[in-house]
């Protein structure tokens, strides 16, 4: 059985358009169950961006990739520049984004928990590495 290190390698070493697939089945597969806990689509939408913010500021960075992985998994036009993208995440209080983040984990089914863990680590691997603090933040997801 493979060990938590090992399968986060296993995503690490993904291609690109592998992450980005595992990314947007997790949000097909979290869409109804996001609707039935937070209430409509519109509030569904705030919180994706809160829980991308949180996966985009954790590890205090936002690498080249991690930005055309948002733009690609969201199908953001071409005027939409890295600095547009680290000023929406730098918009968010970090610390609140990664308790709402646990918090609506905590909300959800196991098959829910499971899908946000794979948007999260989708975010984390695709930059090629992942950090303590993003490891840390599974973790607390996980708990």
């Amino acid at each position: 059985m493979a060990t938590f290190n090992e399968l986060l390698q296993d995503y690490v070493n993904k291609s690109y358009d592998e992450i980005l697939s595992l990314a947007q089945m997790s949000i097909s597969s979290l869409s109804d169950e996001m609707n039935a806990v937070l209430g409509d689509s519109e509030t569904v939408g705030k919180a994706y961006l809160v829980v991308t913010a949180a996966c985009l500021g954790v590890d205090g960075r936002l690498t080249t990739l991690e930005y055309t992985f948002l733009k690609d998994l969201l199908g953001l036009g071409a005027d939409t520049d890295y600095n547009d993208v680290k000023s929406m995440v730098e918009s968010f209080d970090l610390n609140e984004a990664m308790s709402f983040t646990d918090n609506l984990a905590d909300s959800l089914s196991t098959e829910g928990k499971s899908a946000l863990l794979i948007f999260c680590i989708a975010f984390f691997a695709v930059d090629e590495t992942i950090s303590r603090d993003e490891v840390a933040f599974i973790n607390k997801l996980m708990a």
